[in-house]
């Protein structure tokens, strides 16, 4: 069997696999993703997003990530859900191979590193897709900021700009300088580039 003959089957394989978990388990469930599902369509009708007669499934996350979930909230629920767990079953795939890539020292091959992580790991990443959680697409984003930091690429290794209920204002990043600026105020605007300003 050729390399890409192998590959196709595994292909073939993990997506048989994928499907198996999303029509025996995850599709009747998925309770953290209709709590997203939820959100995303309360923040695009502008309606409140904390409320405790959704125990106990409440939207526990800041406004942005109901923002993010927008596109999911517009679609019917039956149809959102798929798309969601295509998503995180790509985002897991994808995150098994970084996984690999972030070891400094691989002493093993790829296949049988990422086989352990399966046999050693698979339980509770089937879980994540089951329940709908974000975990696995939150590690991608991480695995990809080391990377990208790991690799001198520092500019997209990530940054964050928060703002908290009082008006604080947080700027944290891990590049050596990113492009940020607020207002308050009457006061002049304030633009900064580099981590000393």
């Amino acid at each position: 069997m050729s390399s890409r003959s192998r590959r196709v089957a595994v292909a073939c394989l993990l997506l048989a696999v994928a499907a198996w978990i999303y029509i025996a388990k995850a599709a009747p469930r998925m309770p953290d993703f209709q709590v997203y599902w939820r959100a995303g369509a309360r923040a695009a009708a502008a309606e409140p997003l904390y409320r405790p007669d959704d125990a106990p499934y409440e939207f526990k996350y800041f406004p942005a990530f109901a923002v993010l979930a927008t596109p999911f909230g517009a679609l019917p629920l039956h149809l959102a859900k798929p798309v969601w767990f295509a998503l995180s079953t790509a985002s897991l795939l994808i995150l098994l191979r970084l996984t690999v890539r972030l070891l400094p020292h691989r002493r093993k091959s790829t296949a049988i590193l990422i086989t352990g992580l399966l046999v050693g790991l698979g339980k509770y990443y089937a879980e994540d897709l089951v329940l709908g959680q974000v975990n696995t697409l939150v590690a991608l984003v991480a695995a990809c900021a080391l990377l990208a930091l790991t690799a001198g690429r520092e500019a997209i290794g990530g940054g964050l700009i928060a703002l908290d209920r009082k008006g604080n204002i947080a700027m944290p990043f891990s590049a050596q300088g990113m492009y940020r600026g607020y207002a308050v105020g009457d006061a002049d605007p304030v633009i900064k580039i580099y981590q000393d300003e």
